[in-house]
C-alpha cells in the first residue's frame, strides 16, 4: 500500500508516542546515518543523543521546538542528518511519504541568509486526503501554503541531469495544501529549521490533477491553472496563476537536494512544489476552503479549519 493510499479524511494525532529508552536503541542503520563526514567537526555529544532528546521534547503538548541545531553548531549536513533521524524515529513506514521545499523565493532566502531552497521530510501522518481539523497548540503559528505536488513514478539514486528527465520521472501532479506549524523556543536560524523538519504538519492533496506522463511544462499550462483561499466566507488571497515552470524547477530542485543528501527517492514519494503564492497567509481563521482550477479537469476543492477550544495537537 502506497503512502497516498494510506491517507484517509480520518481524525488523526502526529503526536506519536515513544519511549525515552527506544530512542536510545537506535538501530546500526540509524547510527550510520548520524556519522558526520570526514571534514566535519563533531558535535561535542553525540547525534543520536541530541536528536533522541529533542524527539521527546516534541511529545510534550504544547512544547516550543528546541534550537538545538544552533546551540549545538551543526552545519546544514548534519542539521539535514538530524532531520532525517528525527523523521525516522516517528515513522512506522521503511521511508517517508515524501519531501516538502520550503524558502524557494529569493525574498525568503535572503530574509533567513541562505542561498537555496531548503527541504523537510514527510510522513504518512502528515499526509490528510481532505477535512484536516487543527488543534492549535499555545503561541504556535499556522500557515497556508498554496503548492503542487509531483507523485514519483520510479525510483532515484542520482541527481536529474535537466528538467526533461525529472518529468518523465513523474508519475502524476497534485494541487496541495500546505499547514507548516511554526513554534519554536526563540529566533531560530536556518540549521535549526532544517533539523526540526522544516515545520512538517499538514499536508492536503490527494486529487490527481494530471497523470500522463511524459510530462512538459506546457502541459500545465500556468494560464489555465488558478487557485482561490477563502477563510470564514471572505477571499484572504486573489485568485492567482500558479507559475508551473516555477513548480517543475522547484520539484527538481528539491529532488536532487534529497539525492545529494544521501536519500534514496521512491516511486509514490510525494514531491512539494513550495509555496506558490507571493507570501504565505497565516491561518487564525476557523474555516478554510482552498479551491484549484484547471482548464483541463474538474474544480478540486479542500477544506480545514481550526479549533481553538481544544489542548491537543491535531488530530
Amino acid at each position: 500500500m502506497t503512502p497516498l493510499q494510506r491517507m484517509t479524511p480520518a481524525i488523526r494525532s502526529v503526536t506519536a508516542r515513544f519511549s525515552f529508552c527506544g530512542l536510545l536503541g537506535i538501530t546500526y542503520a540509524t547510527n550510520a546515518l548520524s556519522q558526520p563526514a570526514s571534514d566535519e567537526a563533531r558535535p561535542a555529544v553525540p547525534l543520536t543523543q541530541i536528536v533522541a532528546t529533542h524527539f521527546q521534547s516534541q511529545q510534550a503538548i504544547g512544547h516550543p521546538l528546541s534550537l538545538f541545531a544552533s546551540e549545538h553548531s551543526l552545519s546544514n549536513r548534519m542539521a539535514y542528518r538530524s532531520q532525517h533521524l528525527l523523521a525516522q524515529m516517528q515513522r512506522t513506514t521503511p521511508y517517508p511519504a515524501g519531501y516538502k521545499a520550503a524558502l524557494t523565493s529569493q525574498a525568503a532566502q535572503k530574509r533567513w541568509g541562505v542561498s537555496e531552497a531548503i527541504y523537510g521530510t514527510l510522513n504518512s501522518n502528515h499526509l490528510y486526503s481532505n477535512s484536516a481539523v487543527i488543534h492549535p497548540k499555545p503561541n504556535a503559528m499556522y500557515l497556508v501554503e498554496l503548492e503542487l505536488g509531483f507523485i514519483l513514478a520510479s525510483e532515484h539514486s542520482e541527481p536529474f541531469a535537466d528538467l526533461a528527465s525529472f518529468q518523465r520521472s513523474i508519475k502524476s501532479v497534485i494541487p496541495v495544501v500546505e499547514i507548516p506549524e511554526i513554534h519554536f523556543a526563540g529566533k531560530p536560524k536556518p540549521v535549526d529549521i532544517i533539523a526540526s523538519n522544516v515545520g512538517a504538519f499538514i499536508v492536503i492533496s490527494g486529487i490527481v490533477i494530471s497523470g500522463e506522463p511524459p510530462f512538459s511544462a506546457a502541459s500545465l499550462d500556468g494560464t489555465g491553472f488558478s487557485a482561490h483561499l477563502a477563510c470564514d466566507g471572505s477571499s484572504v488571497e486573489q485568485r492567482i496563476s500558479l507559475a508551473l515552470d516555477s513548480a517543475w524547477q522547484n520539484a527538481m530542485h528539491l529532488a536532487n537536494q534529497v539525492i545529494e543528501q544521501g536519500q534514496t527517492l521512491h516511486p509514490e514519494q510525494l514531491l512539494l512544489s513550495g509555496d506558490l503564492q507571493p507570501s504565505p497567509f497565516r491561518m487564525t481563521a476557523s474555516r478554510c476552503i482552498a479551491n484549484f482550477t484547471h482548464q483541463n479537469s474538474p474544480s478540486i476543492t479542500y477544506t480545514f479549519s481550526i479549533e481553538q477550544d481544544s489542548p491537543d495537537s491535531v488530530k
